[in-house]
């Protein structure tokens, strides 16, 4: 399944999805995100892949928290800060490339550096029950922190330490990498240094915070994920792929674009979809709720980077 077969099968205009389709679907993607993450319990957890806030949504159509509107129903823009992983490993084994963050619906944060069955991940939580399953667990010093080592199923070596901020960093390392001097050194070069996470907005609806992230494709700001650009790895067309009407060409910050608009089989509130390039020319489509005037899901659009 590509991401615009999601998108069709999961975005606002997709029908009413029964419960037992939700719980598969979250179970099948939680389950791939699991791969990429190993030894990590996801608490509270929603899939970052494109159905995730739709999804967590319940189905067609997305209604906008009214907490987070004004008395007339509108909904103000603001600047919002660039997306950032708090943490930076400074030494990492050659040929692992550049990371993947990702964030899902809880407060995790992840960084993934190579394959997700041969490569070394670093995570970032709140509290300390997210690793689960121990084996061989013992004590050691990180960085002049208690911390402890210890071995995962299926051979994955983890070191989990507590920070100065309160915050816990696990360090783990699968296949080729699963050793546990590499797993210490790296978790000894991990400094108090963030990250610029590669795709995020530069505006957003006021008092509206990330919901979800994976950076390589996806991003969705609000309590559900109301608001979410996606990568395209393939050219959209409004009609088929979308089912939007009302479509018409738009300018985004000098960029051709276009927009429409959809009402869901339920009778829900009229979504946005809008598809243009981002500055360094890869196509995204951004999905916004229909609170919104097209106006200001333009502007949206136009603060949408891609690194």
């Amino acid at each position: 399944m590509n991401d615009l077969d999601l998108l069709d099968r999961f975005g606002p205009s997709a029908p009413e999805p029964s419960d037992a389709a939700l719980a598969a679907a979250r179970a099948r993607l939680s389950a791939a995100l699991d791969a990429t993450t190993p030894g990590v319990r996801r608490t509270r957890r929603l899939p970052l892949l494109v159905a995730a806030s739709v999804v967590a949504a319940g189905g067609a159509g997305i209604a906008v928290a009214p907490a987070l509107m004004g008395s007339d129903h509108s909904i103000a823009l603001a600047a919002v800060d660039p997306l950032t992983f708090p943490v930076t490993p400074t030494w990492l084994p050659a040929g692992l490339g550049d990371p993947v963050f990702s964030k899902d619906s809880s407060t995790l944060m992840f960084a993934s550096y190579g394959r997700p069955q041969d490569g070394i991940n670093v995570v970032v939580s709140p509290t300390p029950d997210n690793w689960e399953d121990r084996e061989h667990e013992r004590a050691i010093e990180v960085r002049g922190h208690d911390a402890t080592v210890f071995e995962q199923d299926p051979g994955d070596v983890v070191v989990v330490w507590k920070q100065d901020d309160g915050d816990y960093i696990g360090v783990s390392g699968r296949g080729d990498f699963a050793d546990e001097q590499v797993i210490e050194h790296v978790a000894e070069s991990v400094a108090d240094r963030s990250q610029r996470v590669d795709l995020f907005l530069t505006v957003a609806p006021a008092g509206w915070q990330v919901q979800a992230y994976q950076s390589d494709m996806h991003v969705s700001y609000g309590e559900r994920g109301e608001l979410s650009v996606t990568l395209l790895s393939s050219q959209a067309d409004p009609s088929s792929d979308f089912g939007a009407k009302n479509v018409h060409d738009v300018s985004v910050d000098g960029r051709t674009g276009w927009i429409g608009n959809y009402v869901g089989d339920s009778g829900t509130p009229r979504d946005w979809v809008l598809v243009a390039p981002a500055p360094d020319g890869r196509e995204f489509v951004l999905q916004a709720p229909g609170e919104l005037s097209e106006d200001q899901v333009i502007e949206i659009a136009a603060g949408v980077r891609h690194r």
